[in-house]
Parts: structure tokens; sequence; C-alpha cells
């Protein structure tokens, strides 16, 4: 005979429910201890669902994440002067300093170039870089 803080939970319950066969079976306290095991083992099983779902949506995002960076590399090749571009300038953009506006551009002057910045982002993203 093995002891009830011995046995494992499965054993633990198959000795509960035997207990519970028992005619005039009642223990208030077994029984209250028996619903709560029986609301940790809902609890875990729900959380155990919830990871699953978890993982399913994370898997799901990794993949559009690389088929949208497969894309954006794709598009990204295919702008004319893509490869003449100077780093940091979209095509054919030529600031001095890389994606700031040069001073002879009036109100613009010294402002980033959004142009400029999505470009990079692309070209960060099209290569699988986090900008």
């Amino acid at each position: 005979m093995t002891y009830v803080r011995e046995q494992s939970s499965t054993e633990l319950a198959v000795h509960m429910r035997s207990l519970q066969k028992m005619p005039g079976w009642h223990d208030p306290l077994a029984d209250r201890l028996w619903q709560e095991v029986e609301a940790l083992k809902a609890e875990v099983a729900g959380l155990r669902t919830g990871y699953e779902a978890y993982e399913r949506v994370n898997a799901e995002l990794k993949a559009e994440n690389e088929a949208l960076r497969g894309v954006m590399s794709a598009v990204v090749s295919e702008i004319p002067g893509a490869r003449i571009s100077r780093a940091g300038n979209a095509p054919g953009h030529c600031h001095s300093i890389p994606g700031v506006w040069d001073e002879d551009n009036g109100s613009k002057a010294g402002k980033e170039c959004a142009w400029c910045k999505v470009w990079n982002y692309a070209v960060s993203m099209g290569k699988g870089d986090r900008p």
C-alpha cells in the first residue's frame, strides 16, 4: 500500500473515485480538495489550449513576415536606379547628408526626407534586417 502523499496525480484520482463510490461516503474536506483538483485540471487544460493557439498564430505571423520580406526585396530590386543610388538616399535623390534635405531646398532644408526613410526601411526589410 502506498501513502496518499506518495501517489501520482493519476493514482490519487483513481483512489478518490474508488472512495466516492463507497456507500455513505462523505468527507467535506475531501470534496473541497477534489473540487480544487478538478478546477486546477480545467485551468491547466485552458492554459495548454491558449499556448497552442499562441504557437499557431506565432508560426503564421512568422510565415507572413518572411513572405513580406521576399515581396519587399523583389520590389526594391525592380525599381530603376536602385543600384546606383547613394547609400542612405532613395533612387533619384542625392542629398549631401543621406536622407536629409539640403539647405537649398527651402522649407524642407535640414528635415528628414520621407521617401528616403521609406526606401531605407524597404531595403533593410528586404535584406531581413530589423530597421
